[in-house]
């Protein structure tokens, strides 16, 4: 039976290769050869099958990466230079990264992502990993590893987003549990403190972001960027803090089991806010189905979509067309200084960048933070369109 999760372990790393490419065998691969260090077990080396498995991996996964070199000259180059290599280590020219952000982007990530529980990662983390010598805390230590080591990966890399983070939650959810499970049987003092200042510290960020918010209004800003605005944060950010403040004093009344209750009430409100409230407002921001259906209907069938500035990665996949990139606004403007028609899809990342073009070029069609930008209005445009 141990033998069968092995193998299986080998058909998940084929899998997640074929999914996500070398990244998926890698971080798994990472864990395992830590853990195998920090702990000395070298011994169960001899029982992952390793060469068996290997020769299962390469079966899974090698047809794929064969099919897709022949019939795409170049991709394994591209695959695996540019967007992993180039991603993680950064460069010039095809090892740009796509999305540079600084080493700290996952911090603020990882908590909210957590929250309200992440108030409990750093305990978490020290008690799993100074626990007893047993089957139980080999686990933990497992988990702390799994934690610590992709988080630092993923720190490293130059180009980051969100989403990378996600192999991360499952050990961090697990961890806690237990470390939660724990003390409630056995509720130490200097545990219950450490969850009662970072309920305090959650309870606090979110007053002074209200008590700075409504005054200020700065939400003008991340109206344009995210389609949200503030009027829908208000009774939700009157219900977290009631539900915040709720915890905080049953864990300083040592009503541990309804603490735990208050502070699970938080998951459902914010999963129904953001189904509800942010997805409708974020999501001609974040998609670009609609915009790219209504430039694919206006552009000549095999013709290029022109992107100015940043590649819209989904309106080719919507649209079946390859993309012409114009990089900079002496590009733009020889692209659209002709007396033909011409089209520019622009995706606005500061407030009044797609408003520019309302001088010399057009605006015809606005969604979101995308426009699509041409030399002629509106209503020419529509007259020679018929």
């Amino acid at each position: 039976k141990r033998r069968l999760y092995f193998y299986c372990f080998y058909v998940a790393a084929a899998l997640a290769m074929l999914t996500k490419g070398p990244i998926g065998v890698l971080l798994p691969g990472m864990i395992i050869v830590i853990y195998l260090a920090v702990t000395r077990r070298f011994r169960l080396l001899k029982e992952m099958q390793i060469l068996p498995g290997i020769v299962l991996f390469m079966a899974i996964v090698t047809p794929w990466f064969v099919l897709m070199e022949q019939a795409n000259d170049g991709y394994l180059e591209y695959f695996i230079l540019k967007q992993h290599l180039g991603n993680f280590l950064g460069g010039e020219g095809a090892m740009q990264p796509r999305h540079p952000e600084p080493f700290y982007y996952y911090v603020p990530i990882l908590l909210a992502g957590l929250f309200p529980w992440s108030t409990l990662l750093p305990q978490s983390i020290v008690f799993g990993w100074q626990s007893n010598h047993d089957s139980s805390s080999e686990l933990s230590r497992f988990l702390v590893i799994w934690v610590l080591a992709m988080f630092i990966f993923f720190s490293a890399a130059t180009s980051k987003l969100s989403t990378y983070l996600l192999p991360v939650f499952p050990a961090c959810s697990i961890l806690m549990g237990r470390y939660l499970s724990e003390y409630l049987e056995n509720p130490w003092p200097r545990a219950r403190r450490g969850w009662l200042i970072g309920i305090a510290c959650w309870l606090l960020l979110a007053v002074l972001l209200a008590a700075y918010a409504i005054p200020n209004d700065p939400w003008s800003y991340w109206e344009h960027k995210s389609g949200v605005v503030w009027q829908d944060f208000e009774s939700f950010v009157i219900l977290l803090n009631v539900l915040l403040l709720t915890t905080l004093m049953l864990i300083a009344f040592r009503k541990n089991i309804a603490a735990i209750a208050s502070a699970s009430a938080i998951t459902p409100v914010l999963t129904f806010f953001i189904l509800l409230v942010v997805v409708p407002g974020a999501n001609p921001y974040k998609g670009a189905k609609e915009i790219s259906m209504q430039i694919d209907y206006i552009l000549e069938d095999g013709q290029r979509i022109p992107m100015y500035g940043q590649l819209v990665d989904s309106a080719l996949f919507y649209t079946g067309r390859d993309a012409q990139m114009i990089y900079n606004e002496e590009e733009l403007k020889h692209f659209l200084d002709s007396p033909a028609r011409r089209f520019v899809l622009v995706r606005s990342r500061a407030r009044t960048e797609a408003d520019t073009f309302k001088g010399d070029y057009h605006v015809i069609l606005r969604i979101g933070n995308k426009a699509i930008v041409s030399n002629q209005p509106a209503t020419r445009l529509f007259e020679n369109s018929n």
